[in-house]
């Protein structure tokens, strides 16, 4: 019985709770009766006692087993929130090399497909050399026109230039008559 005592005192240390607390003194309360009883050797009372502690015992186990699954339950909790920013973390280290990977593999392809291009411009060029020859015949002969029209051009355009030149002298010639004709009259 010493030992149930210590037993319960320093269940009393331990739990801090009120309901436990209150819980511990009426076991107290009830070992301490017991004890009584058994000086007085009243062994009915005594069973009844008993019956009580081991209802005591049981109602204190449960408010224990609420209090260890309230424990667990914020462990768990605890747990949860580390693994998910753990993830969170991976999240964005994986997404933030899949990025620079995503970029540079990007560059590849188009480095890859700018030597596509270059090699399918071979092969239209290819194509369209066959066509240009046969435009290039017909090109030379325009150009040939062509140059025939810039050297008219050409032509036309000094006579045009000189012709306005001339016109512009022979106004401002005749501009300058009239004004010293008015001048001398």
């Amino acid at each position: 019985m010493m030992v149930m005592m210590k037993m319960m005192k320093l269940m009393m240390v331990i739990m801090m709770n009120k309901k436990l607390k209150k819980t511990m003194m009426m076991m107290m309360v009830m070992m301490m009766m017991m004890k009584k009883m058994m000086k007085k050797k009243k062994k009915m009372m005594v069973i009844i006692m008993m019956m009580m502690m081991i209802m005591m015992m049981m109602m204190m186990m449960m408010m224990m087993m609420k209090m260890i699954i309230i424990i667990i339950i914020i462990i768990i909790i605890i747990i949860i929130i580390i693994i998910i920013i753990i993830i969170i973390i991976i999240f964005f280290f994986f997404f933030f090399f899949f990025f620079i990977f995503f970029i540079i593999i990007i560059d590849d392809d188009d480095d890859d497909d700018v030597d596509d291009d270059v090699d399918d411009g071979d092969d239209d060029d290819d194509d369209d050399d066959d066509d240009d020859d046969d435009d290039d015949d017909d090109d030379d002969d325009d150009d040939d026109d062509d140059d025939d029209d810039d050297d008219d051009d050409d032509g036309m355009g000094v006579v045009v230039n000189a012709g306005f030149d001339n016109m512009v002298i022979m106004t401002m010639t005749a501009i300058f008559e009239k004004l010293s004709k008015a001048s001398n009259n």
